[in-house]
Protein backbone atom coordinates (compact mmCIF):
# COMPACT_ATOMS: atom_id res chain seq x y z
CA UNK A 1 0.00 0.00 0.00
CA UNK A 2 0.88 3.23 -1.24
CA UNK A 3 0.83 5.58 1.98
CA UNK A 4 0.09 9.05 0.91
CA UNK A 5 1.71 11.25 3.43
CA UNK A 6 3.25 10.88 7.05
CA UNK A 7 0.87 11.80 9.63
CA UNK A 8 3.04 13.10 12.26
CA UNK A 9 4.71 15.63 9.32
CA UNK A 10 1.81 16.90 8.24
CA UNK A 11 0.22 20.09 10.04
CA UNK A 12 -3.50 20.94 11.22
CA UNK A 13 -5.17 22.58 8.54
CA UNK A 14 -7.91 25.33 9.46
CA UNK A 15 -9.93 27.66 7.69
CA UNK A 16 -11.03 27.68 3.78
CA UNK A 17 -8.83 26.32 1.21
CA UNK A 18 -10.02 29.38 -1.03
CA UNK A 19 -8.60 32.05 2.17
CA UNK A 20 -5.11 30.18 1.95
CA UNK A 21 -4.26 29.80 -2.05
CA UNK A 22 -2.30 32.77 -2.73
CA UNK A 23 0.35 31.29 -0.34
CA UNK A 24 0.03 27.77 -1.43
CA UNK A 25 2.89 26.16 -3.92
CA UNK A 26 0.58 25.90 -6.65
CA UNK A 27 -0.90 29.33 -6.93
CA UNK A 28 0.83 29.75 -10.27
CA UNK A 29 -1.38 27.22 -11.30
CA UNK A 30 -4.08 28.53 -14.08
CA UNK A 31 -6.30 27.51 -16.17
CA UNK A 32 -3.70 25.63 -18.23
CA UNK A 33 -2.44 23.33 -15.37
CA UNK A 34 -2.01 19.51 -15.96
CA UNK A 35 -0.89 17.19 -13.09
CA UNK A 36 0.96 14.22 -14.72
CA UNK A 37 1.55 10.96 -12.35
CA UNK A 38 3.98 7.81 -12.66
CA UNK A 39 4.47 5.12 -10.25
CA UNK A 40 7.65 3.13 -10.36
CA UNK A 41 9.18 0.31 -8.46
CA UNK A 42 13.04 1.65 -7.13
CA UNK A 43 15.26 -1.54 -7.41
CA UNK A 44 17.13 -2.64 -4.02
CA UNK A 45 20.78 -1.26 -3.55
CA UNK A 46 20.98 0.65 -7.07
CA UNK A 47 20.31 3.88 -9.28
CA UNK A 48 16.81 3.85 -10.75
CA UNK A 49 16.13 6.14 -13.63
CA UNK A 50 13.08 6.63 -14.92
CA UNK A 51 12.21 8.75 -18.28
CA UNK A 52 8.92 10.21 -19.72
CA UNK A 53 9.02 11.57 -22.68
CA UNK A 54 7.75 15.49 -23.21
CA UNK A 55 4.84 15.59 -25.73
CA UNK A 56 4.28 18.82 -27.92
CA UNK A 57 0.91 20.02 -25.41
CA UNK A 58 3.38 20.08 -22.42
CA UNK A 59 4.85 23.78 -22.73
CA UNK A 60 5.88 24.60 -19.15
CA UNK A 61 7.24 22.36 -16.05
CA UNK A 62 7.28 24.21 -12.46
CA UNK A 63 8.50 21.14 -10.18
CA UNK A 64 6.41 17.88 -8.81
CA UNK A 65 5.76 15.84 -5.36
CA UNK A 66 6.89 12.72 -4.74
CA UNK A 67 5.02 10.20 -2.46
CA UNK A 68 7.48 7.30 -1.22
CA UNK A 69 6.45 3.51 0.71
CA UNK A 70 9.38 3.14 3.31
CA UNK A 71 12.40 4.69 1.81
CA UNK A 72 15.71 3.42 3.48
CA UNK A 73 17.78 5.73 5.49
CA UNK A 74 19.84 7.61 2.85
CA UNK A 75 17.87 7.01 0.22
CA UNK A 76 17.60 10.17 -2.28
CA UNK A 77 15.84 11.81 -5.18
CA UNK A 78 16.59 14.15 -8.00
CA UNK A 79 14.04 15.55 -10.76
CA UNK A 80 15.54 16.95 -14.33
CA UNK A 81 14.46 17.73 -18.14
CA UNK A 82 16.90 15.63 -20.06
CA UNK A 83 17.56 15.23 -24.39
CA UNK A 84 18.31 11.43 -24.60
CA UNK A 85 17.82 11.87 -28.78
CA UNK A 86 19.36 15.06 -29.74
CA UNK A 87 16.52 17.05 -29.85
CA UNK A 88 18.03 20.52 -29.41
CA UNK A 89 21.26 19.72 -31.32
CA UNK A 90 23.58 19.73 -28.78
CA UNK A 91 25.53 16.27 -28.73
CA UNK A 92 28.16 16.19 -30.85
CA UNK A 93 29.83 19.61 -28.92
CA UNK A 94 29.40 17.67 -25.82
CA UNK A 95 30.98 14.77 -27.30
CA UNK A 96 27.44 12.70 -26.70
CA UNK A 97 26.26 10.13 -28.71
CA UNK A 98 22.62 8.69 -29.15
CA UNK A 99 23.34 5.36 -27.51
CA UNK A 100 22.28 5.80 -24.21
CA UNK A 101 23.70 8.94 -23.56
CA UNK A 102 21.37 12.11 -21.86
CA UNK A 103 22.29 15.82 -21.88
CA UNK A 104 20.44 17.39 -18.71
CA UNK A 105 18.97 20.62 -19.66
CA UNK A 106 17.56 21.46 -16.49
CA UNK A 107 17.42 20.26 -13.09
CA UNK A 108 15.18 21.34 -10.16
CA UNK A 109 16.64 18.84 -7.40
CA UNK A 110 19.85 17.81 -6.38
CA UNK A 111 20.14 14.62 -3.64
CA UNK A 112 17.04 15.27 -1.89
CA UNK A 113 16.74 12.80 0.69
CA UNK A 114 14.34 10.93 2.48
CA UNK A 115 13.32 10.56 5.71
CA UNK A 116 13.16 6.50 6.38
CA UNK A 117 9.62 6.29 6.53
CA UNK A 118 6.50 6.45 4.38
CA UNK A 119 6.07 10.18 2.78
CA UNK A 120 5.21 13.06 0.16
CA UNK A 121 7.37 15.74 -0.68
CA UNK A 122 6.58 18.81 -2.89
CA UNK A 123 9.67 19.96 -4.88
CA UNK A 124 7.63 23.23 -6.76
CA UNK A 125 9.72 25.76 -7.91
CA UNK A 126 8.49 29.64 -7.69
CA UNK A 127 8.56 29.66 -11.64
CA UNK A 128 7.76 28.00 -14.44
CA UNK A 129 10.93 26.50 -17.01
CA UNK A 130 10.34 26.21 -20.75
CA UNK A 131 10.18 22.44 -22.10
CA UNK A 132 10.29 21.17 -25.93
CA UNK A 133 8.54 18.35 -27.20
CA UNK A 134 10.91 15.15 -27.48
CA UNK A 135 12.81 16.25 -24.46
CA UNK A 136 12.25 13.84 -21.49
CA UNK A 137 11.43 14.34 -17.39
CA UNK A 138 13.90 12.48 -15.30
CA UNK A 139 13.31 11.11 -11.90
CA UNK A 140 16.18 9.76 -10.38
CA UNK A 141 15.85 7.33 -7.07
CA UNK A 142 18.98 5.93 -5.14
CA UNK A 143 17.94 2.80 -3.20
CA UNK A 144 20.60 2.05 -0.44
CA UNK A 145 18.95 -0.30 0.91
CA UNK A 146 18.16 -3.98 0.46
CA UNK A 147 14.51 -3.86 -0.27
CA UNK A 148 12.84 -2.46 -2.94
CA UNK A 149 10.87 0.96 -2.90
CA UNK A 150 7.35 1.64 -4.27
CA UNK A 151 7.35 5.48 -4.77
CA UNK A 152 5.10 7.68 -7.32
CA UNK A 153 5.68 10.60 -8.91
CA UNK A 154 3.33 13.48 -10.25
CA UNK A 155 4.89 17.18 -12.01
CA UNK A 156 3.01 20.33 -12.35
CA UNK A 157 3.07 21.74 -16.11
CA UNK A 158 1.06 23.82 -18.58
CA UNK A 159 0.16 22.94 -21.58
CA UNK A 160 -1.20 25.03 -24.54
Amino acid sequence: MLLLADTRKVPKMSGIYGSTLKSSPYAYADERAVYRGYKYVAQADAMNIYDEQIDEKLVYVQGSKIWVNNPNLGDYIEFSIVDKNDTLGLFAENSLTKEGDALEVQRWTHNIYLPPWSCEKELITKTAFETISGLYLRVCYVNVGLNDVDFAVEYLGYEK
